[in-house]
């Protein structure tokens, strides 16, 4: 039973990260339409360029305080990216309030903010950071017979490694790239059982992002999967499949996981 239990909450924490970078990318760009919808209208308005130079100034300015109050006087811990932070949690340093949901709230807001202000930063450091607290959260949540607080038990610290490999996926949309990170960068005690693992919460977080960027950006309809992601590195060639071809997706990959076995064993 409670194997079971820890796939699910693998589940439920990819899903997180996924809705988090999905919020945190739809609410940025809410933002910037803002700043250019008021740009807009005080050039319909007749205002001249130095009045608007100076509310585009203003906003930006404005949007840099709100970031700079919630790292000063309510969670300096949600300062920068977090993957220091985080690669110390995974080595087994104790630093307070890293993984606190206060840290998460900060943590999106300020980026909306940091970026929104025009700000030399991304997003995707700030995500990686986001998926390793949504699964510290998920450690305590104790819905089950799953595990205790993260600071007890290992097997916690290897749901921070598979949260921060599904805040990677779900930045960029690549599964298997955060799991090498996890890999690579992250936890230092790492088995094929832990690998496992974290590619499911990854794949999660990145069919989370696939199934929610394109349809709220208007770009595809609802049940069809593109290759909108909060960080690309260029437009491709886009790629879309519907959402009730998952199944198929999978019997495919059974079938050469079956084929692969089969030809090791003879």
């Amino acid at each position: 039973l409670k194997g079971g239990f820890r796939w699910l909450y693998l589940c439920l924490v990819g899903i997180g990260a996924g809705s988090v970078a999905v919020g945190i990318a739809f609410l940025l760009k809410c933002v910037n339409r803002l700043k250019f919808d008021t740009q807009d209208a005080m050039f319909d308005a007749g205002h001249g360029l130095f009045a608007r130079y100076l509310a585009w100034i203003g906003t930006c300015l404005l949007l840099s305080a709100v970031a700079g109050a919630l790292v000063c006087y309510v969670e300096p811990l949600a300062a920068g990216s977090g993957i220091p932070e985080i690669k110390c949690i995974l080595n087994g340093i104790d630093l307070p309030n890293v993984l606190l949901l206060r840290t998460l709230v900060c943590k999106a807001c300020g980026i909306i903010c940091s970026v929104g202000a025009g700000l030399p930063c991304g997003k995707e450091g700030p995500m990686i950071h986001s998926g390793a607290i949504v699964a510290a959260q998920a450690t305590k949540a104790r819905a089950g017979p799953v595990i205790g607080p993260y600071q007890v038990n290992t097997e916690s610290r290897d749901f921070v490694a598979a949260g921060a490999a599904a805040g990677v996926a779900a930045a960029f949309g690549a599964p298997i790239g955060g799991v090498l990170f996890a890999v690579e960068e992250g936890a230092s005690h790492m088995n094929p059982t832990i690998l496992v693992r974290t590619f499911v919460c990854a794949s999660m977080a990145a069919l989370t992002v696939r199934f929610f960027a394109g349809p709220m950006d208007g770009t595809t309809e609802w049940g069809t999967l593109g290759t909108d992601v909060p960080v690309e590195f260029g437009r491709f060639e886009a790629r879309r499949y519907k959402f009730l071809e998952l199944p198929v997706f999978a019997l495919m990959g059974m079938c050469g996981g079956l084929c692969g076995a089969l030809f090791n064993g003879i």
